[in-house]
């Protein structure tokens, strides 16, 4: 099917397979590999918002003393494509505010 798809404020005309995610599309075909696949069932990203959350929660109460008591605290979100080293430098360095 024929499709025409903004990104950075760019269109792109693509013929794609109706099955194509949108996320094979930026990877395979714009070649936008910062977007990452991660769980391979569609959900990467997912774990975004609550990730957020967790973290100004983290802030508003008090950030604790330790990377390990963070990784405790954040332990209630699931992320399947293993970005946990990541928030807990993001959220030592407090960019959650």
């Amino acid at each position: 099917m024929a499709v025409a798809l903004r990104v950075n404020g760019r269109v792109h005309h693509l013929q794609l397979d109706p099955r194509t995610t949108l996320l094979d599309t930026l990877r395979e075909r714009l070649e936008l590999t910062g977007t990452k696949k991660g769980c391979d069932r569609g959900q990467c990203g997912f774990c975004t918002p609550g990730q957020i959350m967790s973290a100004v929660a983290l802030h508003r109460e008090g950030l604790p003393a330790s990377d390990e008591e963070i990784r405790e605290r954040m332990s209630g979100n699931i992320c399947r494509c293993g970005a946990y080293p990541n928030v807990v430098d993001a959220v030592r360095r407090g960019g959650v505010r």
